[in-house]
């Protein structure tokens, strides 16, 4: 490698630099080895925030449209791992994909397995064991804070109105 004047990467701009960085392969190599071939070339990246821990500049995903972002989870084989692999593989991709609303389009939400003591009520059976447990005289909150699960099951189900009166649902916030 030939040496470089003293302020080579001074003045480069992002798409010069990461133009330079493709033309000498950094781009298909771990910042380890970019950092052994070409240490100031690196600490720039590192010091701008163009380069991140997956060699890839800061806000690589940020402006991707739904179909470059899918195409990029299926070159890398996104669609056959599950979720929380993708996060710990390359978090700024699923979050993106997670927070675009685009995730589900890749690797479909697994089915939940409803296998509760709850779940497994219809609604007049739910109700039923409300109110005996009294759960009709609690507000949200309360039912939420007392069984989360019962909460969280009529929630999902749409029976809570059926079962805390209109007037306590937001008696809480009243002094």
């Amino acid at each position: 490698m030939t040496k470089k004047p003293r302020n080579f990467y001074k003045s480069m701009k992002v798409n010069d630099w990461l133009g330079y960085g493709v033309q000498h392969g950094y781009n298909d190599m771990p910042n380890k080895e970019i950092a052994k071939l070409d240490k100031t070339y690196y600490l720039k990246g590192i010091k701008e925030g163009w380069l991140d821990k997956k060699n890839k500049p800061s806000g690589f995903f940020k402006n991707m449209s739904i179909d470059d972002w899918l195409d990029y989870g299926f070159d890398k084989g996104y669609d056959k791992m599950t979720r929380y692999d993708v996060s710990k593989k390359e978090n700024a991709y699923y979050q993106k994909g997670l927070y675009s609303g685009w995730l589900d389009n890749l690797i479909p939400k697994p089915k939940r397995i409803k296998n509760g003591f709850y779940s497994k009520m219809d609604r007049d059976k739910w109700l039923t064991y409300g109110f005996r447990k009294e759960y009709d005289k609690l507000t949200r909150t309360g039912l939420a804070d007392k069984n989360p699960r019962f909460y969280r099951v009529g929630l999902e189900n749409g029976w809570l109105c059926g079962l805390i009166s209109v007037s306590l649902q937001g008696s809480h916030f009243k002094k």
